[in-house]
């Protein structure tokens, strides 16, 4: 996206009952210049008075509105977490990542990879903030974002003043330095290459003949994107946000280490921290330190989110 200019605060109603009980759902746009992003906004039913109202922001990846990117994910933990948090009261808008779900150009064959940048996931964000800022049934407006949608969030809420912020397995580092972590196993030669590459993007600068075997990390189209991303400093940006700030953190997660919370926290000290022994990246518990017993929860819609999830992040929201 390379402008990303919000032609409408639309907010398109295409009412569908989530539960007659507790909420109702509503499909809700935001029109960009070459796509329309698309979510779902759902709220508690008979709300007499307006009601707090969180934003999701996804992790890395394709990932839609329930928190998947199929094959590899498909356990629909924003939705199950959205419809938790509904049944306490508080509205929840979860979108499309572009190119995920129906957050897609109608012509693919417009999309180039290399005008992405971390910039426009940013922006796609506080696009969002001001529709529900905009939207008189909220009293007030939080970011959740998990994973890469930490950062993204914490920027989002700068930029928008967010009423409060919720990083759920967010970096705490430079990604080049979680890249150089997860990177740290390869054979030395190739490690070497791959760390001098990314102190390279890091500096702004291109690679211009990436190693072969990371291709996939390096290749030139997502170059753009990773020295966009790489000019944030989560540390330091978590301390510019002026709103309450609680941080969440799974002990058992594969993908984000407790390291990454308690840089968060030791930069931001009077953030509020909820840490879960038994929960992985998917927000669900298991009780094996087993790989595939892990993987089990990326790919599992009936497993539950992890127990005092739902409870930590409602109660935070209401001291608001």
């Amino acid at each position: 996206m390379n402008s990303l200019a919000i032609t409408a605060l639309a907010i398109v109603l295409s009412v569908g009952r989530v539960s007659a009980q507790t909420a109702f759902s509503q499909t809700v746009q935001q029109p960009l210049t070459n796509v329309t992003l698309e979510g779902t906004l759902s709220l508690p039913a008979n709300a007499s008075k307006p009601v707090p109202a969180v934003l999701i922001i996804a992790g890395s990846g394709p990932t839609d509105r329930d928190g998947n990117s199929k094959p590899a994910i498909s356990g629909d933990s924003y939705k199950l977490l959205a419809d938790s948090l509904n049944a306490r009261g508080i509205a929840v808008l979860r979108y499309d990542k572009f190119g995920a779900g129906k957050s897609r150009p109608a012509d693919m064959s417009t999309f180039k990879e290399a005008n992405l940048t971390f910039d426009s996931a940013i922006q796609d964000a506080a696009g969002w903030v001001k529709q529900l800022k905009a939207d008189k049934r909220f009293s007030k407006i939080i970011i959740a974002g998990h994973s890469e949608g930490s950062l993204v969030g914490m920027i989002a809420a700068q930029q928008t003043n967010a009423d409060g912020f919720i990083s759920i397995a967010g970096p705490g580092r430079n990604i080049a330095e979680t890249l150089k972590e997860q990177l740290k196993t390869l054979p030395d030669e190739m490690r070497q290459t791959a760390y001098k590459d990314l102190d390279s993007l890091r500096s702004g600068q291109f690679v211009k003949k990436p190693p072969v075997m990371l291709m996939s990390l390096f290749r030139p189209s997502v170059q753009p994107y990773m020295i966009s991303w790489m000019k944030y400093d989560p540390a330091v940006e978590i301390n510019k946000i002026k709103a309450p700030v609680l941080v969440i953190q799974g002990k058992r997660d594969l993908q984000v280490q407790m390291l990454e919370a308690e840089t968060l926290t030791t930069a931001r000290p009077n953030a509020k921290t909820a840490y879960f022994d038994r929960m992985t990246h998917m927000l669900k518990d298991t009780d094996s330190d087993d790989q595939a017993a892990n993987m089990k929860t990326y790919k599992d819609p009936s497993l539950p989110l992890t127990t005092g999830l739902v409870p930590s992040i409602a109660g935070f929201i209401k001291s608001l």
